[in-house]
């Protein structure tokens, strides 16, 4: 048995991950689950009113058999060291699709599939809405087909801070307080080099983001949403989906900006 090399994943726009322990390949053509382990998860977003794109769904999803940057938990943020395309050796589900009407299909983002691949779609409409009930399924290919039931959150409504294009970090820890919601509350940062998303119990209404999570740097994008998370138990894989709906400020606008990180 020989591991495969990593090599450079197609630059894409947002994130969803899905992480995966060690894996090696046989030098056979078409893998299957036999040759690969890992854990991980897909993240769907719906969206009815974000900037600059209206309405509609993304996607965003790995299957990695060889992680080769790390995580790091400071309090409810899990911080992610490397940007996307530094990840290591991932692998496909074949298409991935949505019982949605019309149904939606996510296709791998490589010719190749026993490698590099990686999943970015979006969609015009949206595929699901607060409260529906989907399913998620995989035609399988490296990672073995597999289908997941998802229900999608509730929507938060974020009470403070007051709505705004930018969150301003600075040297104190950073308090949100919201109202409705269920699941869970998720703040994304997309940074230059990582990400980080800082989650809280939608129940509590409000939460708190520690400083000692960031540094200062450039501006990154910000989303915060509502959302649900089931999890998949496979021979060799654990898969995380999470299905999420933007949270909004009061007036029904998108909880979404630029974040800026200053210290002393």
């Amino acid at each position: 048995m020989k591991c495969h090399d990593s090599a450079i994943i197609d630059e894409v726009r947002w994130f969803v991950i899905l992480g995966l322990a060690a894996g090696c390949s046989n030098e056979a053509a078409v893998p299957d689950a036999a040759h690969y382990a890992g854990s991980g998860a897909i993240q769907l977003r719906s969206y009815t009113s974000e900037p600059g794109t209206g309405a509609g769904t993304s996607a965003v999803a790995e299957f990695i058999a060889r992680e080769d940057c790390g995580t790091t938990q400071v309090g409810p943020c899990s911080i992610r060291s490397c940007a996307p395309d530094w990840l290591g050796l991932t692998v496909s589900a074949g298409d991935l699709t949505v019982d949605s009407t019309p149904a939606w299909s996510i296709p791998p983002g490589a010719p190749d599939q026993t490698r590099s691949v990686w999943y970015f779609a979006r969609s015009a409409q949206p595929a699901f809405g607060p409260g529906d009930g989907r399913t998620l399924r995989a035609g399988g290919y490296a990672v073995p087909a597999f289908s997941v039931p998802f229900v999608a959150p509730d929507v938060a409504v974020i009470t403070s801070p007051p709505p705004t294009a930018t969150l301003a970090l600075g040297a104190s820890d950073f308090a949100l307080t919201w109202t409705g919601g269920s699941g869970f509350v998720d703040v994304l940062f997309d940074f230059y080099s990582g990400n980080a998303v800082c989650r809280f119990d939608a129940a509590l209404g409000m939460g708190t983001i520690p400083m000692a999570a960031f540094h200062p740097g450039p501006a990154s994008y910000f989303v915060i949403e509502t959302s649900n998370e089931v999890k998949t138990t496979l021979t060799d894989w654990a898969i995380t989906t999470t299905a999420s709906v933007d949270a909004t400020w009061p007036d029904g606008t998108a909880a979404v900006g630029t974040a800026t990180v200053t210290l002393p």
